[in-house]
């Protein structure tokens, strides 16, 4: 990373308020969950319907509907909902599990130490962001990074659609290094403006279920990688013990290298890779989404890299870019 200037202030009121405008709704998707191998876990069986266990049909994908809202200092909050169709998905959909998260606040941004609110909190334009602890104390076992990467649009008509990757950590026991326990992977779409979950979305919303599908070769992603570049990155960087917010270069081939050596490359055309040094103190958590066509071909590419050092976070860098002519 490299070639940083910063942000000019006064575009960045009207940054956040595209972040706001472009974050705020109601996002329909598909998630999936795998476990450190890159495997996809299967739905628990006590949320699958008879008629499925019956026929001995194995499900890996829930159908979920996210409610988030950007709201002036108070950030960013959201609420999840995962959901199973009835059989014939005939009917809407039930909702069985929930979680709430929140980030990206005035308060926040001053437990960080930033120059000022928002400057110093990891959030684009484009509605990408990043949600992580700030601090991660020694006794800590467990730790949670999410990630939300947005796919370029070609055209006003084509939906928005975006993916978030949250990474769920845990502390080995001898070692004090983290490692991954488990990674959520979200697709989603947008689907209304914001009204707190109040309706739900019925059969899937015509999105399809990405678990058990071919995982990227890797020519396929060091062509994107080529393609690509350098990124043009925000990057949110700690500096003389204030975050600043300026911008710089995001190499995606460096971010594939590391996934390709130690890291999962899962069917969603997710690439993740989690560093970790000295007892967990030192932590890079990196994360690539290839946004695909109709064909399975690279059409655009995102990135977020979160870095902590000295057990606190240090820097922060979104990334996305088109690979269309």
């Amino acid at each position: 990373m490299f070639a940083l200037a910063p942000l000019a202030e006064d575009s960045l009121s009207k940054d956040w308020k595209l972040f706001q405008r472009n974050t705020s709704g109601e996002w329909e998707g598909i998630t999936a969950t795998f476990n450190s191998r890159g495997e996809a876990t299967e739905l628990p069986e006590h949320y699958v319907p008879s008629a499925y266990r019956e026929w001995d049909v194995h499900l890996y994908d829930w159908q979920s509907l996210c409610s988030m809202e950007v709201n002036g200092q108070e950030g960013l909050r959201y609420g999840l909902k995962r959901m199973m169709p009835t059989v014939g998905c005939e009917a809407d959909a039930v909702a069985f599990t929930e979680e709430a998260q929140e980030g990206l606040s005035a308060a926040e941004a001053s437990e960080l130490g930033a120059s000022t609110w928002s400057n110093g909190l990891p959030w684009a334009p484009d509605g990408s962001y990043a949600l992580a602890c700030s601090h991660i104390e020694a006794e800590k076992a467990k730790l949670r990074v999410e990630s939300c990467m947005v796919r370029p649009r070609t055209g006003p008509l084509e939906a928005v659609s975006r993916t978030r990757v949250v990474h769920h950590l845990k502390r080995q026991a001898d070692s004090r290094e983290w490692q991954i326990d488990s990674v959520e992977v979200h697709q989603e779409r947008f689907l209304a403006p914001y009204n707190g979950g109040a309706e739900l979305a019925g059969c899937g919303g015509g999105m399809s279920a990405f678990a058990q599908k071919q995982r990227p070769t890797v020519y396929t992603l060091s062509s994107a990688a080529a393609r690509a570049g350098n990124l043009d990155a925000v990057q949110v960087v700690k500096d003389a013990g204030h975050f600043v917010r300026k911008s710089g270069t995001l190499s995606l081939e460096r971010l594939l290298s590391a996934a390709s050596a130690e890291g999962l490359v899962l069917p969603s055309g997710v690439v993740t890779a989690v560093n970790s040094k000295a007892h967990g103190a030192s932590l890079e958590v990196a994360t690539a989404v290839h946004f695909t066509d109709s064909k399975d071909e690279v059409e655009a590419v995102g990135a977020v890299i979160v870095c902590y050092a000295a057990g606190s976070v240090h820097e922060v860098s979104l990334a996305g870019k088109s690979l269309l002519q």
